[in-house]
């Protein structure tokens, strides 16, 4: 058994608190993605989101610290398809292109997100719905649970 010490060590993120302290960042995540593939550098990323607020935050302290933050995660990820495939989702299930693994149609997104407890409306939320997330998500998991439990009677 892998020791707490050992999965702590070998970690990428380690020391880099800054990165893995704040939520998912879904939407900021997304956008900064497609801000990436037009090829401009981190620092207009940056300031492409400040000027025309992208993730609609209030101060643009915040602004600037969380686009910081996307754009030194999808640094990390190592991997220009799979910042490619963040950017591109919604084309791929719209029958645009196949992107990102095995999914190419709504039905096939929609199973996929009901097995992962994944409420369907995600897509098009943005930071102001990341409550409603939460609550949708704990819900479809604890039903999800609860079947579970329920078939090995």
């Amino acid at each position: 058994m892998t020791s707490v010490t050992t999965l702590y060590d070998d970690s990428p993120y380690k020391g880099s608190g800054n990165l893995t302290r704040e939520q998912f960042l879904f939407y900021e995540m997304r956008t900064t993605a497609k801000l990436m593939k037009t090829g401009i550098d981190d620092a207009q990323i940056i300031e492409s989101i400040i000027a025309d607020n992208l993730f609609q935050y209030p101060t643009e302290k915040s602004l600037k610290k969380m686009a910081s933050v996307c754009v030194k995660r999808l640094h990390l990820l190592e991997d220009q398809s799979l910042i490619a495939a963040m950017a591109r989702m919604k084309q791929q299930v719209a029958g645009e292109g196949t992107y990102y693994g095995g999914i190419t149609d709504m039905d096939d997104l929609r199973a996929n997100l009901a097995e992962n407890c994944v409420p369907e409306a995600f897509m098009d939320m943005d930071i102001f719905d990341y409550q409603v997330f939460l609550d949708t998500r704990r819900t479809m998991m604890a039903q999800y649970i609860r079947e579970y439990y329920e078939s090995l009677a």
